[in-house]
This record gives C-alpha cells, structure tokens and sequence, in this order.
C-alpha cells in the first residue's frame, strides 16, 4: 500500500469514529429528561431507594413528599415509580 492509501485508511476510519461516538452522544442527550418531569430521587444502580426507606417506610415516603411535593419518582430495585 502506498501512503496516500494508508492516510484514506486512517481518515475512513477516523470518520466512523467521530460518527459513532456524535450517534451515542445525540442518543444519550435525547434520552435526558426534560424540565417537565417530576422530580426524581436519588438512588443506587440496582437497588434502587430500598436501602434509604428504614423501618418504616410510610414515614420516609411521607418525608420525601414533604420535599419535593406531592408528585415525585423513586426507582425500587429495578422498578421507577
């Protein structure tokens, strides 16, 4: 191969990545909630909020509502309430 061929190699190349990695950004920002949603707590991957509601957690929820108003969203394990 001579070197004008190699450097076609290299910018094809380059390209495909610039390409890729603008696709994952566009999706990733799309995927970002907007400010019309409802307030969303804090969690760990996985398990969700559960390690935050104690005892009692009719007196946390109760505590978070105080906070951040009567609509909010809480992830429990794997699931978004």
């Amino acid at each position: 191969m001579r070197n004008t061929d190699i450097q076609q190699v290299v910018m094809k190349v380059n390209f495909g990545q610039i390409s890729a990695v603008f696709s994952l950004y566009t999706t990733f920002i799309n995927q970002l909630p907007g400010p019309y949603c409802l307030p969303f707590i804090g969690y760990l991957p996985f398990i969700g909020y559960l390690p935050f509601l104690g005892t009692e957690p009719h007196k946390t929820f109760r505590q978070l509502s105080k906070k951040y108003g009567n609509n909010y969203r809480v992830q429990l394990g794997k699931c978004k309430f």
